[in-house]
């Protein structure tokens, strides 16, 4: 689970930065950290949750990337970001915070959305 966790963060930094060499070196850097490498011996790690949070925040950038029509597109995407936003609930409740501001950034801009529209 570590890997896939490096794997999944490596395309969210290139998602959020667009630097390909930047996101690399900074994966590689968690990756060989000593709290990193610690974390992925561990019983009850961090990580599935971090996983599972990472996921769902990629996916939510992607669809805010995409400018996908809410009535048509939006529960393709929807469904599986609750999905990753709920088991990173689920493995770790601490999470919980992060999740909250997830929450209101999206609903932020839907209702931004739905304003440029002359929805609201």
């Amino acid at each position: 689970e570590a890997v896939l966790f490096l794997i999944v963060f490596y395309f969210l930094l290139v998602r959020l930065g667009g630097n390909c060499f930047i996101a690399f070196l900074i994966t590689f850097y968690l990756g060989t950290s000593h709290a990193f490498l610690q974390q992925a011996c561990m019983v009850r790690a961090e990580i599935l949750s971090l996983l599972f949070l990472f996921c769902g925040f990629y996916l939510i950038l992607w669809l805010i990337q995409k400018r996908i029509e809410p009535s048509v597109g939006w529960m393709r995407f929807i469904i599986p970001v609750g999905f990753f936003l709920g088991l990173a609930a689920f493995s770790k409740i601490q999470i919980g915070p992060a999740l909250v501001l997830a929450l209101v950034a999206v609903i932020f801009y839907l209702l931004s959305h739905a304003a440029k529209a002359g929805l609201l």
